[in-house]
């Protein structure tokens, strides 16, 4: 059987299953498996760390107000000014709750280096999420250090986040924190919480180790969770998420 043929005899099986071949350049694994999850329980639970406005290169904003009704979160944003944004853009999802916290494994409070608001008209529009513990991290960006300002912020452990809000069950974890997303995940204690998925940037240039990635990679696989790696993230997942593997 040549190639076309096959082509069109699998058409015909998957189409008598009552399924379809959809093209499409614009594929993003973390919209489908969260899809695939909602279909399977009925809700999602989601805790965001770093939701700057909560639309601006937000992954989780379209997926949480088409699924008004089925999704529950907690979002979190240290920026005093993108956060009254982020309260504004979910003001109509009850819901979503926002918190006005940076996470971090230590410390209560927190220098966080972010761009000036009065010179946002003149940079490029990603450089509103740019808001780092790390002094250097907008050169990494490409911004100028005169664009800079220096802002304190209160902070949280995850530990002491899921406590406080007597948070039982995490699906989606989704972390963007402009460097720190390694700190966090390398902190969590999988036999106290263990997010069904997690997703973080991890290509951030000069601010994720290879050392520190592979570390990342191996405490999430001994953990048993699967990796879809993107340009920019990772999306880790529950092997067992969608089925039970027997022992």
């Amino acid at each position: 059987m040549n190639t076309k043929k096959l082509k069109i005899y699998l058409k015909k099986i998957i189409y008598k299953k009552g399924y379809k071949f959809t093209r499409t350049r614009n594929f993003i694994f973390l919209d489908s498996i969260l899809n695939k999850l909602l279909a399977k329980n009925g809700e999602i639970y989601f805790v965001q760390i770093g939701g700057n406005d909560g639309i601006n290169d937000d992954p989780l904003y379209h997926f949480v107000t088409w699924n008004k009704n089925k999704i529950k979160g907690l979002i979190l944003e240290p920026v005093l000014d993108y956060f009254y944004e982020l309260q504004k853009n979910y003001r109509n999802h009850p819901l979503i709750n926002t918190l006005n916290l940076a996470i971090h494994n230590t410390e209560e409070n927190m220098i966080i280096h972010r761009v000036d608001p009065n010179k946002a008209s003149v940079l490029p529009k990603y450089s509103k999420g740019i808001a780092s513990f790390n002094r250097e991290h907008h050169i990494n960006c490409k911004i100028d250090s005169k664009h800079i300002l220096e802002e304190k912020v209160a902070c949280i452990s995850l530990q002491n986040l899921i406590k406080t809000n007597n948070i039982k069950n995490i699906d989606l974890l989704q972390i963007d924190t402009e460097g720190y997303d390694s700190e966090i995940i390398l902190n969590i204690d999988f036999k106290e919480i263990k997010p069904s998925i997690i997703n973080f940037e991890y290509y951030i240039p000069n601010t994720m180790s290879k050392e520190t990635f592979n570390q990342i990679l191996k405490i999430l696989n001994d953990n048993d969770y699967e990796i879809w790696q993107e340009v920019n993230d990772i999306t880790a997942y529950q092997r067992n998420l969608f089925f039970k593997i027997d022992s």
